[in-house]
């Protein structure tokens, strides 16, 4: 008999928050977007408000077509925590990680730039 004692129960109910939230976020009714991926509004609804364990085909096609983090909504479901990095930053991440040590050292010269003179600006702004 096989030991299964390793396996975890996930709760998908915090993946199914995530989808509602990123679907309404975008202004889409659900039979919008269970019609663009191709699978029924009861089963879409099923994922979003009762944690239904969507397929790995239909959780890929959410993926994509909300442009959310796959990783950070299966972690979300062992944690209970939901995602938090935004769109733009997790493209900003891609980004940075393409770039050489000295793009990155011209970006945070820049930055620190920016923050010495935004501190400035207020300063004098409160005085």
């Amino acid at each position: 008999m096989a030991d299964n004692s390793y396996r975890k129960t996930y709760d998908f109910r915090p993946i199914g928050k995530a989808i509602k939230d990123a679907r309404c976020e975008r202004g889409w009714t659900r039979e919008q977007t269970a019609e663009i991926i191709g699978i029924s509004e009861g089963y879409l609804a099923s994922i979003e408000n009762k944690g239904q364990n969507p397929g790995f085909d239909v959780f890929i096609s959410l993926v994509v077509l909300l442009d959310l983090s796959a990783d950070e909504l299966i972690l979300s479901a062992t944690t209970e925590k939901l995602p938090t990095k935004s769109s733009i930053r997790r493209q900003l991440d891609i980004i940075m990680d393409s770039l050489s040590d000295e793009d990155l050292s011209f970006i945070k010269t820049f930055w620190l730039a920016h923050k010495t003179w935004e501190a400035a600006r207020l300063k004098r702004k409160n005085d």
